[in-house]
């Protein structure tokens, strides 16, 4: 009587063919060339997975931390093309800077800053007889009021 070879309880692993319930060994990828076949990890292993993981982890967030800084250099970059003045608060101004353009105190509150700029804008702006060098001087001190003091 001729035996019938039952492919659903064997597994075939590069040409060859072992019962299902075989026991696979686990060798270390270094010693062993294709790396080993196996079902189930040793227990050494653990602490390799983990400390695999752990550095995966790492890097993922080192490597988003760069493209943030990144881009964070690169819109400080476009805008400073645009606007033409330094991101970085200027050291040289005096502590009323843009209060006294708006001409008011530093106690005034944000609502009053925005009133007297959008009458200084009035009054400053080239078509309504006044000078760019003013309007400038209005438009950066709203600026820097914006960035670095709202």
């Amino acid at each position: 009587m001729r035996r019938v070879f039952d492919k659903s309880r064997y597994v075939n692993v590069g040409g060859c063919w072992y019962p299902r319930d075989y026991e696979w060994i686990a060798y270390p990828y270094q010693s062993f060339p294709h790396g080993g076949v196996f079902n189930k990890l040793p227990d050494f292993y653990q602490d390799y997975e983990n400390e695999l993981k752990k550095a995966r982890e790492r890097f993922r967030r080192a490597r988003e931390k760069e493209e943030q800084d990144r881009w964070k250099e690169y819109a400080r970059r476009f805008a400073q093309g645009f606007f033409g003045f330094n991101e970085e608060p200027d050291k040289n101004k005096d502590k009323d800077y843009p209060y006294s353009v708006f001409g008011l105190n530093r106690s005034a509150s944000d609502d009053d800053v925005k009133k007297a700029y959008r009458k200084s804008v009035l009054k400053a702006h080239p078509d309504k007889g006044g000078t760019p060098e003013l309007f400038r001087k209005v438009r950066e001190a709203w600026e820097y009021f914006k960035n670095y003091l709202s």
